[in-house]
């Protein structure tokens, strides 16, 4: 994406000059999210709901263990959604022992 110039447009769709908008969030402009992704955050707080609920409604352990489940699952989440990228390009195919 180019950049524009400080007077023109801002590219998000505003109205406004991209010097009075996104001047100072380039990486969010040119990846086009803005903030940061609030499904692990979902995940994670229904994790928690879910071993409240079986605490009181089985045993502590049990609960524990639910809450224990759905954070762990918001972390999953996470990190294979946008997993952390490989440096040094090559065949995509080939197997890389680190070397």
């Amino acid at each position: 994406m180019n950049v524009p110039s400080r007077n023109e447009p801002c590219p998000c769709g505003s109205t406004k000059k991209f010097k009075h908008c996104h001047i100072n969030d380039l990486e969010s402009l040119q990846t086009g999210r803005k903030g940061r992704d609030p499904i692990p955050f979902i995940i994670g707080m229904l994790g928690v709901i879910a071993g409240v609920v079986v605490m009181y409604t089985v045993d502590l352990k049990s609960g524990l263990a639910a809450a224990g489940a759905g954070v762990m699952a918001a972390v999953a989440y996470g990190l294979f959604k946008s997993p952390p990228s490989s440096k040094g390009g090559g065949d995509p195919g080939a197997i890389n022992f680190g070397g």
